[in-house]
């Protein structure tokens, strides 16, 4: 039971990437899309392609934070905190506090490409959204004890769309959400 918990709220949290993102690979070297929406009238373009570009870091950032913590690393609130809010904060804390009592981590590493598809600066808080191309290949959950597979893998494809929305809190975007659109990249 709580092996079947831990790859659901995995698969609900921690997957999948985007449709134009994914078609040149996992490259995260582009900087924000042109084609990002500006849901604001009060805002210059300038504005919103920044907000991109820096969704796009704290993007990067939270993804980072999250792989390091399902590897055995730092899971604390207060880390996780300074690249992440909830509901995507506790559900990550969540899942590595499930797969520490099982004795579970997370070997090698993912990779995934952001794409700006919105950003709404008159939101309260402001929003950017991002299409995510997510990689799983090579990024498998072991019993740290032996090294052995935990559980079933993570199916449907290797490379999948995720829907990521990240928002501005105190001057600081951070990873708010992000929902697995159970399709390939």
């Amino acid at each position: 039971m709580l092996r079947r918990l831990i790859v659901v709220v995995l698969a609900l949290t921690v997957a999948p990437g985007a449709i134009a993102a994914c078609s040149a690979g996992a490259d995260r070297s582009r900087a924000a899309s042109d084609t990002a929406t500006v849901a604001t009238s009060s805002s210059e373009p300038s504005a919103a392609s920044a907000a991109g570009q820096a969704a796009i870091l704290a993007y990067d950032a939270a993804m980072k934070a999250e792989v390091d913590t399902l590897g055995g690393g730092n899971a604390s609130t207060a880390r996780l905190s300074k690249v992440m809010t909830s509901p995507i904060l506790d559900a990550t804390t969540f899942i590595a506090k499930q797969d520490r009592a099982a004795g579970v981590v997370y070997r090698g590493q993912p990779a995934w490409h952001a794409t700006v598809t919105a950003v709404d600066l008159a939101a309260d808080p402001p929003t950017v959204t991002l299409s995510v191309c997510f990689t799983f290949s090579g990024w498998t959950p072991v019993f740290k004890s032996s090294g052995r597979p935990f559980g079933a893998a993570v199916t449907g494809p290797p490379r999948q769309l995720k829907i990521a929305r990240l928002t501005e809190q105190h001057g600081a975007w951070r990873l708010a959400d992000e929902e697995r659109q159970h399709r390939p990249c």
